[in-house]
């Protein structure tokens, strides 16, 4: 009996040692994982401000992987650059194919087959299409108007 109690008091003892060592290791862990937050800035945040260029130019000093020569024309971003480009869109004239004719000799108005920027048109004298007028034609060529410019266009082969 006398070493059944031994045993016992030992047993417990070693419980309560275990159980001090595994509480002292949780109270050190969590010394200030629960604090709560305070309403105090650490730091100001202020954003960084730029300015704003207004005229920029392209350096083009680098080898042309295709044709293998530098490029030395420099453009510079002017309203002189941004003229001659308004000036090259009003030259532009879309590319229209004259395919031929289509109407019955008997009607009053010609049907005419055409292509502009490659797609179909089938259409009588006279309508507009694309913003092109198609103002005459017959069965060698086909007169055409877009924005105010007039055109000739003879038929394909």
């Amino acid at each position: 009996m006398n070493k059944k109690k031994r045993t016992r008091y030992l047993l417990i003892a070693v419980i309560l040692i275990y159980g001090a060592v595994i509480a002292r290791f949780f109270m050190l862990s969590n010394d200030g994982d629960y604090s709560l937050p305070t309403n105090e800035l650490v730091a100001s945040f202020k954003p960084t401000s730029y300015d704003v260029k207004e005229n920029f130019t392209i350096n083009n000093d680098y080898r042309d992987p295709f044709l293998g020569t530098l490029i030395r024309d420099n453009k510079n971003t002017s309203s002189d650059s941004r003229k001659e480009i308004t000036n090259k869109k009003e030259a532009y004239f879309p590319a229209i194919t004259y395919l031929g004719i289509i109407s019955d000799a008997g009607s009053s108005k010609k049907v005419l087959s055409l292509r502009i920027n490659a797609k179909e048109y089938v259409i009588k004298e006279g309508n507009t299409v694309d913003s092109i007028q198609v103002i005459s034609g017959n069965r060698q060529s086909l007169l055409v108007s877009y924005k105010g410019k007039r055109k000739r266009i003879t038929i394909s082969d």
